[in-house]
């Protein structure tokens, strides 16, 4: 494969896996990728648009909670640079749900 080839090869592999709707976990066990690989690709691709011209923004629905006074807040920042913010006290699935979600950006 040429390096053009390669690169071309790179880039689909992220359109794809946006387009999957799949976290990326599944997706690399249902494409044989490895996670690590992906990942790289991803951030070396997080800029440019996706195959529709619009930026590559990766949402990932955790549901929402009632409203309550919030004692005080914790803050997650992802290695992508995603940052979360949490009222507290939540409950434990609350925050595992956030966890996960994060992990898959």
């Amino acid at each position: 494969m040429t390096t053009k080839e390669q690169e071309t090869h790179r880039r689909n592999t992220v359109s794809r896996y946006r387009e999957s709707g799949m976290t990326r976990k599944a997706y690399c066990e249902a494409h044989d990728v490895p996670l690590s690989t992906l990942d790289l690709w991803i951030r070396r691709y997080r800029n440019e648009p996706t195959t529709d011209g619009n930026p590559a923004i990766s949402m990932v629905s955790v549901g929402t909670a009632a409203s309550r006074p919030a004692e005080r807040r914790v803050r997650f920042i992802a290695r992508s640079g995603v940052t979360v913010e949490l009222d507290l006290p939540a409950a434990e699935e609350e925050i595992a749900t956030v966890l996960r979600a994060m992990a898959a950006v």
